[in-house]
């Protein structure tokens, strides 16, 4: 099995993962100067990525990513850019025959933190929740640069839950929710 999960954004955050626990995850900030060339230089880095997975002999079976989500604090420009983003990387797997899995950003957080929203009372919930998955990823000795990247590998923890049991049981933090 090899999984790769994603974190769109101008900033990408990237974790792959393949049996038999071989674990990689990094960032890939997209170039260009306007919307249409970053679109375009997202696409052909994510086909060159699965490409050259395929050519070592490692394709990915599936590709996580973060469904986009609008709340009504959500900046609109980057929720434009989010949904096309999605458009790109639902192409490329089309075209590579990889299947693609979106996942809610409440779906993954609630498994790889054991909550999906910020405690009631806390000012900033998306720093709060940014720094709880950093947190999360650094408690299991992934150490990261931008936290596109704590959320591409917790994207990818779910993934591999969602493909073994034996890895759900191990990695699901059932009551760490409750305990907060």
């Amino acid at each position: 099995m090899h999984l790769l999960a994603i974190d769109p954004a101008a900033r990408m955050g990237l974790a792959r993962w393949r049996d038999p626990d071989v674990l990689w995850s990094g960032i890939y900030d997209l170039e260009g100067s306007t919307v249409g060339d970053r679109l375009e230089d997202a696409r052909d880095f994510l086909n060159r990525k699965l490409l050259a997975f395929a050519n070592k002999g490692e394709p990915v079976d599936a590709v996580y990513c973060e469904e986009t989500w609008q709340g009504k604090f959500s900046n609109p420009v980057t929720v434009k850019l989010q949904h096309k983003l999605e458009g790109i990387i639902e192409a490329v797997c089309a075209r590579n025959k990889v299947r693609l899995q979106l996942v809610r950003p409440e779906t993954w957080r609630g498994h790889f933190i054991g909550r999906s929203k910020a405690p009631k009372g806390v000012k900033d919930g998306t720093a709060w929740l940014k720094k709880a998955v950093r947190d999360r990823c650094r408690l299991l000795g992934w150490e990261v640069a931008f936290h596109d990247e704590s959320d591409a590998l917790g994207i990818l923890d779910y993934a591999r839950s969602q493909n073994s049991r034996a890895y759900q049981v191990m990695s699901t933090p059932l009551f760490s929710g409750a305990a907060q």
